[in-house]
């Protein structure tokens, strides 16, 4: 993360001032290099960016106060920077079962490490209707600047992980372990927002540098 971290600033810092805005993106681990890197501007804001011309867009952060497994180590809502925080229901790294004792959410999470959080990101749509948006406050009760927007898993990873059969098993199965699997979370009581509105992407100049 701290590697990480040095390229993503280097590579900020190289943009031109006069520049468009930069949007970090990240996605697992990644997510995790943008907090260290936000958490480094926190703390040093002279040799930080302005607010104003750096936000992020996160996806399967396991960072995520929302319901990451490191969600302890989650940004606060009154960080400066802007941010996107995508969790896919059952995404067992960003959306993960409150604790050990119910076994089949439990199981059903370690699935979704390897299914939803590797392949659940690709047809996510930040503007559908489906989807649900929080936006917890700072500590003054202000709205803060992370929005977290949950995308809902129509099918879940156990069902998932049996390949071909799944659509035919879904319909079957689904209502009699869904219930129990949503019996081993307990999300946060935060207020539901309206949702994101994702611009048109900026046309960049045709020569472009990139960072690996």
């Amino acid at each position: 993360n701290d590697q990480g971290a040095d390229r993503l600033i280097d590579a900020i810092n190289a943009q031109p001032v006069d520049g468009p805005p930069v949007v970090a993106f990240g996605h697992s681990q990644g997510g995790q290099v943008i907090y260290t890197a936000v958490r480094r501007w926190i703390a040093d804001p002279a040799n930080a960016p302005d607010p104003s011309t750096v936000s992020w867009v996160s996806i399967g952060n396991p960072e995520n106060a929302f319901g990451g497994v490191k969600k302890q180590d989650g940004l606060a809502p009154d960080t400066p920077y802007q941010g996107i925080e995508v969790i896919k229901e059952y995404d067992g790294w960003a959306d993960a079962p409150s604790g050990p004792f119910n076994l089949l959410s439990w199981l059903n999470g370690q699935v979704g490490r390897s299914t939803t959080h590797v392949w659940g990101y690709f047809d996510v749509d930040l503007n559908s209707p489906d989807n649900t948006y929080y936006r917890p406050t700072d500590v003054n009760g202000n709205p803060g600047n992370i929005t977290y927007v949950f995308v809902p898993n129509d099918t879940l990873p156990l069902i998932e992980m049996t390949g071909i059969l799944a659509p035919l098993l879904n319909p079957i199965l689904d209502p009699i372990l869904r219930p129990i699997v949503d019996a081993g979370y307990s999300r946060p009581a935060w207020p539901v927002v309206p949702g994101p509105v994702v611009p048109a992407p900026v046309q960049l100049p045709a020569a472009t540098a990139s960072v690996n």
